[in-house]
């Protein structure tokens, strides 16, 4: 009997530990943001910082898809300006994209809850 509640728990566990492995495999790399992503492009176009920012930068990949696809572009374009300021002008064309999604859905939702009231009223 106890062997038997040993061999269930330990399948228990293995089967928690491979779910567990498996949500989290993914996920790797450094959380950044759109706006942090164009900071560091654009100090380095512009000589702020030093190398050691710029190494940490192209270096360590970022979890979003989008923003480190735009990191991996950087790498080895360090001589050409021109290359950085299209990736730099997509960053911020993503973020303030980002922006105003979030600006219409906040926007949306003071409208539908100033339509729900005044559907209430009527009722």
């Amino acid at each position: 009997m106890r062997l038997g509640l040993a061999i269930v728990a330990i399948g228990a566990v293995v089967v928690i530990a491979f779910i567990l492995a498996a949500r989290f495999a993914g996920r790797h790399g450094v959380v950044r943001s759109r706006d942090e992503v164009a900071r560091y492009i654009e100090d380095f176009l512009e000589g702020r910082g030093d190398d050691r920012d710029w190494d940490e930068f192209t270096s360590i990949g970022i979890r979003d898809p989008n923003l480190d696809r735009i990191r991996q572009s950087c790498i080895g374009n360090e001589t050409n300006p021109l290359v950085l300021r299209a990736l730099l002008d997509e960053v911020r064309a993503r973020a303030a994209y980002k922006r105003l999604k979030l600006a219409a859905r906040v926007d949306c939702g003071r409208h539908l809850s100033s339509a729900r009231r005044s559907l209430s009223a009527v009722r």
